[in-house]
């Protein structure tokens, strides 16, 4: 495997970048991802990705915004350009303070994932997480992990993070 991964200021407000993975065995290109951002305000960015991953081709269009220090905000509209078909997704972070970070994540069909990670000492680190169908969960039908239909599935779940000195 090869890779390459380039971001370039074009001019004062306007990046572009690339990063390219190609299988060396296979001789052909795994994932291709071409970008051009403009930072419309200090903390308000736009952006525009063309995504190749194996035969996959997408574009996608990308707004985030810094409200203050502790929390952003972010969508993304996506065209799968083989399908045709036209996603979204819309993102929130918020940090607490510098222990606690709350993270939210839903799309157009209404799956959702949120988040709360805590830094219990600076080695050890607690993420509580959950995530499911928002239509489900609104009408008291949510379903357990082994649900036959992804779309219907929720879960929960706590996970641990050590890190050595």
């Amino acid at each position: 495997m090869a890779q390459i991964d380039c971001i370039a200021r074009l001019t004062k407000t306007v990046y572009g970048g690339a990063k390219v993975v190609y299988d060396d065995k296979a001789r052909s290109v795994e994932m291709a991802r071409y970008g051009v951002f403009w930072k419309a305000q200090k903390n308000f960015l736009l952006g525009l990705e063309l995504n190749q991953v194996g035969d996959q081709r997408m574009v996608e269009g990308i707004i985030n915004h810094k409200v203050d220090a502790n929390t952003q905000l972010g969508s993304s509209i996506t065209l799968d350009l083989d399908k045709r078909v036209v996603s979204t997704r819309s993102v929130i972070e918020k940090r607490f303070d510098d222990a606690m970070v709350f993270k939210g994540r839903v799309d157009n069909s209404g799956l959702f994932d949120v988040s709360l990670t805590g830094q219990l000492d600076p080695t050890f680190s607690a993420t509580f997480s959950t995530g499911g169908s928002l239509s489900n969960v609104i009408n008291g039908q949510a379903r357990c992990a082994d649900s036959v239909q992804k779309s219907q599935q929720t879960y929960a779940g706590v996970s641990f993070t050590f890190t050595p000195i």
